[in-house]
C-alpha cells in the first residue's frame, strides 16, 4: 500500500481507477469481492483527483474498552461499549441518531461481583437489548467477536485509549486467554 501511495503520488482525496484486473478464485479475506492486479508495472492503476463524487458510505464501529487489573497484575477487559453506524458518510456529519446502534457488553471485574438482579434491572429500564452481560472475560470477548462478525465494519475507531493500548486490545486479550482463532 505504501508503494502504491508513493509511486502514484496519491495525496489528498481522490479515486483510483483500476483496469485489467482478474477476480480471485481462492479468496484470502472475508471481503465480498477480491481482485488481483499486476502491481509490478502499475499500468493498470490511475489516480484521479478530478472526480468530485462523494465517497460511498462506510460501516463504522466506534468502541471503548474498559479494563481492570487481575490477580496477575495484568489488564483484563471488563466492558466493551460500541456505537455502530451502518451508513457513515465520510464527507458529511452523521446527524440521524436513529441509524446508530448502541451496545454495551460487560462482565464482573476481577475479584468483584455484579448485582444479583442485574438482568431484572436492565429489563425494567428497557436496556436488555442494549446492555448485555457475560460470565467472564472470555465470554465477553466471544460476544464482542460475534457482534463484529455480524456488523462487518469497514472502519473501527477506538475511543478512550490510555497508556496501555496494545496489551488491552480485544485481539491481544483474546490471544492471551487462548481464544480460538477461527
Amino acid at each position: 500500500m505504501e508503494r502504491l501511495l508513493v509511486e502514484k503520488a496519491m495525496m489528498g482525496p481522490g479515486w483510483i481507477d483500476i483496469s485489467n484486473y482478474t477476480e480471485v478464485t481462492a479468496k484470502q479475506s472475508y471481503c465480498d469481492y477480491e481482485f488481483s492486479v499486476d502491481m509490478e508495472r502499475m499500468r493498470n492503476l490511475t489516480y484521479n483527483t478530478s472526480i468530485t463524487q462523494n465517497p460511498p458510505p462506510v460501516r463504522m464501529l466506534v468502541l471503548n474498552v474498559l479494563t481492570t487489573l487481575n490477580e496477575k497484575k495484568e489488564n483484563e477487559i471488563c466492558m466493551i461499549s460500541t456505537l455502530y453506524n451502518p451508513a457513515c458518510s465520510l464527507s458529511n456529519p452523521s446527524t440521524d441518531q436513529k441509524d446508530l446502534h448502541r451496545l454495551c457488553m460487560f462482565t464482573k471485574p476481577c475479584g468483584g461481583t455484579l448485582p444479583f438482579d442485574i438482568k431484572d434491572q436492565l429489563n425494567r429500564r428497557g436496556l436488555a437489548d442494549i446492555v448485555l452481560t457475560a460470565g467472564n472475560e472470555k465470554a465477553l470477548l466471544s460476544l464482542f467477536l460475534a457482534k463484529i462478525h455480524k456488523y462487518e465494519p469497514d472502519i473501527i475507531v477506538r475511543c478512550g485509549i490510555g497508556g496501555s493500548v496494545v496489551e488491552c486490545s480485544p485481539a491481544t486479550r483474546a490471544a492471551r486467554v487462548r481464544f480460538p482463532a477461527d
